[in-house]
């Protein structure tokens, strides 16, 4: 609920996203400063108010939620951390687990049969749970209403259980304004709603494309979803 917002405000600046992505990825990723990537039209650069670890912020959000609530992060359960197991995520929640240690709060690694998770994930068993997403098509609602929708919760891919008519009445607006530009503007709201005034997740890296090409191939060009138009490129005569 709306009393843990700063202890999930207090988790997400306590992670080490750049730690994971030089352990788990070898460098080869990008910290996520936001939900939606900078290929998206409309993103807007700076909308996550927690972009990177900052310990001294986890701490005082820490403390913000203890004097709010009157209760002591000692006295907490363990948090559980889902993921599919075997799919190269063990040592990010590990490491998750050991940043969040740092505040005093325990964590357990919950890893899940990799087929069964995400049905799983649906029916509402996850705590603080793993994801990825690779847009369908280059949009902004693409990137939200998916995840985030009323409607989406159960067989859908809002995993985090989250409904609310706010986020649900950006989306209306952003669909039927008049422009595109105001059309981004409620985007861009809706992404401040679910990372800044509910921390409801924490974007941990962007995903690169890892590619290799002759100097004789032209026109290589990738799009915002990691695809490639092969027809439009051409090759030197050798």
């Amino acid at each position: 609920g709306d009393a843990n917002v700063k202890l999930r405000q207090a988790i997400a600046a306590a992670i080490d996203k750049q730690a994971i992505i030089d352990k788990t990825y070898n460098g080869s990723r990008k910290v996520a400063t936001g939900w939606a990537m900078s290929g998206i039209p409309g993103y807007k650069k700076g909308i996550d108010k927690i972009p990177t670890r900052d310990l001294v912020a986890a701490k005082k959000y820490l403390g913000e939620w203890e004097t709010a609530t009157g209760k002591k992060a000692s006295d907490l359960p363990a948090i559980k951390i889902n993921f599919a197991a075997g799919l190269g995520h063990d040592g990010n929640a590990t490491i998750i687990q050991s940043n969040i240690a740092e505040l005093g709060l325990k964590g357990t690694l919950d890893a899940r049969d990799g087929t069964k998770y995400f049905s799983q994930m649906r029916k509402g068993e996850g705590t603080f749970l793993r994801g990825g997403w690779v847009a369908d098509y280059v949009s902004y609602d693409n990137m939200l209403f998916p995840i985030f929708g009323s409607t989406q919760v159960g067989n859908g891919d809002n995993l985090v259980q989250f409904k609310s008519d706010a986020f649900d009445e950006l989306i209306d607006k952003a669909r039927t304004a008049d422009s595109e530009q105001d059309a981004q503007k409620f985007y861009q709201e809706a992404e401040d709603l679910v990372l800044n005034k509910q921390r409801l997740v924490v974007p941990l890296n962007w995903y690169a494309g890892q590619v290799v090409w002759s100097e004789r191939l032209h026109n290589v060009i990738q799009s915002p979803l990691d695809f490639f138009s092969y027809e439009e490129m051409w090759l030197d005569k050798a």
